[in-house]
């Protein structure tokens, strides 16, 4: 038993996939009276286990309608009643979760704990293949997932996989995916049940949507539930029961004389355009605890403002620029402009979350109070707790919608490749002048100085935003990877080391050869030795 354990804990996965991991503290589910008939859809889809039952769910729509919330619920629903077998959470915001690298690892790990004989099984498959986790995706389908569920379990029992925004996978990975979903979906028991959300976009929609029981009712795969966004009735009860005078005499012991009418309630139901992720937005803002002033935030949202409704093309941007535009005048200056502009755009564009504190250091900010400074009144689109807790955004709406120049007002606009060359500059800055000294001429791992936060992102991910940065700055990042080079490269391989990420290095050399190799074709004459250091 010790030893199974030992090995199912060497399992590549991604933690924080799990629907109860701490980054998921403050994820939301559904509302009693909300969404009831799509949960009684997928109760009675997951208790069919007869051969004949659909094998998956498929609860597709835009951005922001509430498929994470409903994903949320369906997990959580399942787990109380011993029905769920594992959950994988796509973000794009997150290195583990935004790639097909982690998913049949994770799973695997995810059903080992809910089901005794499937710990054995997945065990005795690691025992066999040591480096079953780390093989192509086809063949860690096969060998931790379909090989042990294939042998006798009790198929009357529903084991349920909830898959959430599998459009934020990276494609190929996502069509591997997709590929084995279809492919081999009955080779398992049919109690084998996988709930998947997404956007109705590419791939996705043209592999699932012919299997559906409204496309192919011979012998369909998959039941679709596309939302509405025309229906705001669930819209209408959460906001309801979110602004009801208790919540806000809860949150505002001391306020008095006010509670949401009538009147506004509608109007708040109006400019939600039916979508999830701007009422629950509302809420955040208009329940804002530094603030203090849920009357005054009512006010301003549904002050109506001709000239934004026509810049921005939906509710959800209309309620960004809203937000932001409440915190920073028209009259704000330069120096605060850019101070948000940096901190949001880093925010919205690392490669794994980042604290307040490792942000500071990160971007180079003299101190901690630019960024805290910048995040002010900005609790409603990125979670900010506490200074050590890692940033993200509320929504992964809110980074589309601050680097697209034609949603966003152009002061707040992050220039997404002008960002990234800024981030590269910094981490190659970073292992330079930080990690110099520790690693120059050694790997050693005993060395006892602790790598900062910011230390370890930098070493980590400066050749994802160099691959990403605007060709502007490609002569002066080349320059510095010039210099980095022959100079850093054993500080950066013992900064790797140190934090058990050596593994990226060859991955990383690959990405900046190839960044190196597209200059060369593009614009610059390199040199021999430029085009083979990285070989």
């Amino acid at each position: 038993m010790a030893a199974d354990f030992l090995r199912l804990e060497k399992l590549p996965r991604a933690e924080d996939a799990w629907y109860k991991h701490v980054s998921r503290n403050n994820a939301p589910t559904c509302l009693g009276h909300t969404r009831d008939e799509l949960l009684k859809s997928v109760d009675e889809w997951l208790s069919d286990t007869s051969p004949s039952g659909l094998r998956m769910f498929w609860v597709s729509g835009i951005a922001g309608i509430g498929k994470s919330t409903i994903a949320q619920t369906v997990a959580v629903r399942a787990g109380g009643r011993g029905q769920l077998g594992a959950t994988f959470f796509f973000s794009r915001q997150e290195k583990q979760r935004r790639t097909a690298d982690l998913v049949c690892g994770t799973i695997a790990y995810h059903l080992s704990l809910a089901n005794r004989f499937l710990k054995t099984r997945i065990a005795k498959a690691l025992e066999n293949n040591p480096n079953a986790g780390s093989e192509v995706i086809a063949s860690q389908f096969e060998k931790l997932i379909s090989e042990p569920l294939c042998d006798s379990l009790n198929t009357k029992f529903p084991i349920l996989i909830v898959i959430d925004a599998l459009d934020e996978c990276q494609e190929q990975g996502m069509i591997e995916l997709l590929g084995l979903f279809t492919s081999d979906i009955y080779q398992l028991p049919p109690n084998v049940k996988i709930f998947i959300t997404s956007r109705p976009e590419g791939h996705i929609r043209s592999t699932l949507e012919p299997l559906t029981d409204q496309h192919k009712p011979e012998r369909p795969l998959v039941l679709l539930k596309a939302l509405d966004t025309t229906d705001k009735t669930v819209i209408r009860v959460y906001l309801q029961e979110a602004l009801s005078l208790p919540n806000i005499q809860r949150v505002f012991p001391n306020l008095v004389g006010w509670e949401l009418g009538g009147s506004e309630l509608d109007g708040m139901v109006d400019k939600t355009e039916g979508l999830f992720i701007v009422a629950a937005t509302v809420v955040k803002y208009v329940m804002d605890e530094e603030y203090a002033d849920p009357q005054d935030r009512v006010a301003i949202l549904l002050k109506e403002d001709t000239a934004s409704r026509a810049l921005t093309h939906s509710a959800i941007d209309y309620l960004y620029l809203q937000i932001i535009t409440n915190k920073i005048s028209a009259t704000a200056s330069d120096h605060v402009l850019e101070r948000f502009r940096t901190v949001i755009g880093t925010v919205v564009l690392s490669f794994e979350p980042l604290s307040s504190k490792a942000l500071t250091e990160l971007i180079g900010a003299s101190s901690l109070n630019y960024v805290t400074a910048a995040l002010h009144q900005l609790n409603s689109v990125v979670a900010s707790p506490d200074l050590d807790y890692p940033l993200r955004p509320q929504h992964p709406s809110f980074p589309d919608f601050i680097t697209d120049s034609s949603r966003c007002e152009e002061r707040f606009f992050v220039d997404a490749p002008k960002h990234h060359s800024r981030l590269a500059g910094q981490c190659l800055k970073t292992i330079d002048t930080q990690l110099s000294a520790l690693f120059s001429h050694s790997i050693d791992s005993n060395i006892k100085t602790e790598i900062s936060a910011a230390q370890k992102y930098s070493c980590c991910f400066w050749d994802d935003h160099l691959s990403r940065s605007s060709p502007d700055d490609h002569p002066r990042l080349l320059q510095m990877l010039r210099e980095f080079l022959p100079k850093r490269f054993t500080c950066w391989l013992g900064a790797l080391h140190r934090v058990a990420r050596a593994a990226d290095a060859i991955p990383s050399m690959i990405q900046a050869q190839q960044w190196l190799v597209s200059l060369g074709s593009i614009q610059f004459q390199l040199s021999y030795s430029d085009r083979n250091t990285l070989v």
